[in-house]
């Protein structure tokens, strides 16, 4: 068995890279050294890096905080989310200066007012802006949501469409964008996506990176129906890490998260043959499998960002 190409073969020709956060670069409770680690190196080689997160729960500036806590350096130009892409939606939507019911925490209620919209509770809203968990602080503001799309037929924006995060090592949990569904079953309104693998985000790295050819840029993610789709729908190349929400369901835990899983050498046996300097799907695996049922391929598959 050849050894896996490194993370830097792969991103030698790519002058941009946008890293997806959960399952990439840590869980929802511990973060992957390596792959901070990786992270800095991919900073030092002179590319331009950003956190590319479906979050509206955690600010551009809460994510630097995390970010330098583990040793990288960053700025809040590159720091991409779901939240931030509300400026883009809410002007193309007609929705900028509109009032506008929030069902989320406070992160979520700044990214609406930075994006131009106005808080309101109550039902002249103009749409509603789905963006985390219902809990008990935000359940009226469900509530209201709920009467607004239902009964007044407005429309409702859903920011973060992460159905699930990884929790820890062996655990998952529904993650925000599980609203979006449980909203759709229950108003007959079909939320608006913001985040990944819709086209906003995107659209709002395309600004920052000031033209950057497409075949120039690379987006690094742990799930197939939003970091690659999206990546893929936005006509730029694409890394599955193997390190997130697919781990589990395919047997396969890095060993710097889990000894007590399978490791890398288990994992490239089963999954991952090289093939000059990219890694190919073997023919039939698990991973091959899983990747057809979807119909959803990356450029490029690596069992860790490191």
């Amino acid at each position: 068995m050849k050894t896996n190409p490194t993370l830097f073969h792969i991103t030698n020709k790519y002058s941009a890279v946008l890293v997806d956060n959960y399952g990439v670069l840590r869980t929802a409770t511990a973060p992957f050294p390596r792959a901070y680690k990786a992270l800095r190196e991919l900073q030092d080689q002179g590319k331009e890096v950003f956190i590319f997160s479906n979050t509206a729960s955690h600010l551009p500036e809460q994510l630097c905080s995390e970010l330098a806590a583990q040793g990288v350096k960053t700025d809040e130009k590159h720091v991409i989310t779901a939240g931030s892409a509300l400026s883009i939606a809410l002007e193309e939507l007609g929705l900028k200066g509109k009032p506008l019911i929030c069902v989320g925490n406070q992160a979520t209620e700044e990214y609406v007012k930075r994006a131009g919209g106005i808080l309101v509770e109550s039902l002249e809203a103009e749409a509603a802006i789905l963006g985390h968990h219902v809990e008990e602080y935000n359940l009226r503001n469900y509530s209201l949501a709920w009467k607004l799309c239902k009964e007044g037929r407005k429309p409702a924006l859903l920011v973060n469409t992460d159905k699930m995060i990884p929790i820890d090592t062996s655990s998952q949990s529904s993650g925000p964008g599980y609203i979006g569904k449980q909203f759709e079953e229950q108003t007959g309104i079909t939320p608006i996506g913001i985040g990944k693998p819709f086209f906003y985000m995107y659209q709002l790295a395309f600004q920052r990176l000031n033209g950057l050819p497409k075949n120039r840029i690379l987006a690094i993610g742990d799930t197939l129906e939003t970091d690659i789709l999206g990546a893929s729908n936005a006509g730029i190349d694409s890394l599955l890490v193997l390190s997130g929400l697919h781990a589990w369901e395919l047997g396969y835990v890095p060993p710097w998260i889990d000894p007590s899983f399978p490791n890398e050498k288990r994992a490239l046996e089963d999954y991952l043959v090289l093939s000059g300097l990219r890694t190919m799907i073997v023919r039939g695996s698990k991973l091959d499998l899983f990747m057809r049922e979807r119909k959803l391929y990356p450029t490029y598959t690596l069992p860790q960002l490191q």
